[in-house]
């Protein structure tokens, strides 16, 4: 199964649909069957769900911990979507950072991000997907400032200013009954792919 890239031992596999490149193709996989066959010789597949690569690399990963539960991927592990701590509801706790958060933060050890469409939080070589109902937080800050500098009337206004409505429009997941969520998976997909909004962004040169 493909693995994280220069792995040696597989036990960080990021997708299990995928034959691992760096071993061989499909055709190769094909061939060794037949001479396998030929040789009255099977093939035993010993499958470990559990060794999975909790990275980047992993792009079920990295949907679950954007999504969260409406993720399409959130029953493929065994997450406590509802436990004890009310404060960690629909959450993911993860044990990443090397010192107090407190004292990570003060030392500027975050960074926001902005890479294939998407917003993330880097931590040192780590990535992690921010949720989409924070979009928000983050596009709508000094909105005013961008209006004054471009102008009501700016294209790029406007087309930001559709952005952020969009945006809007996404609720919390404590808020969203089971029907909603595709139709607001749909809406974040829609309003990321909505123009160029980082170009946008850019464009306003406000922190």
């Amino acid at each position: 199964m493909a693995q994280r890239p220069g792995s040696t031992h597989g036990y960080d596999v990021i997708d299990p649909t995928r034959l691992n490149p760096e071993l061989g193709t499909e055709a190769d996989f094909f061939t060794l069957q037949t001479e396998l066959r030929n040789r009255g010789m099977g093939l035993v597949l010993d499958i470990v769900p559990n060794h999975m690569s909790a990275s980047s690399d992993n792009s079920w990963w990295m949907d679950v911990l954007e999504h969260g539960p409406e993720s399409a991927y959130a029953s493929y592990f065994d997450i406590d979507w509802h436990p004890p701590s009310r404060s960690l509801e629909s959450k993911i706790l993860l044990p990443v950072l090397g010192r107090p958060f407190a004292e990570a933060l003060e030392g500027r050890e975050f960074k926001l991000i902005f890479a294939d469409g998407r917003l993330f939080l880097q931590y040192f070589e780590s990535l992690f997907p921010l949720a989409p109902k924070t979009y928000l937080a983050i596009l709508g800050k000094n909105t005013d400032k961008l209006r004054e500098q471009l102008g009501e009337e700016s294209t790029v206004y406007q087309e930001y200013s559709g952005i952020v409505a969009a945006f809007a429009g996404l609720r919390s997941p404590a808020t969203v009954t089971p029907g909603e969520a595709g139709e607001k998976r749909f809406r974040f997909e829609a309003a990321n792919d909505y123009g160029n909004w980082s170009a946008a962004a850019r464009k306003s040169k406000l922190s």
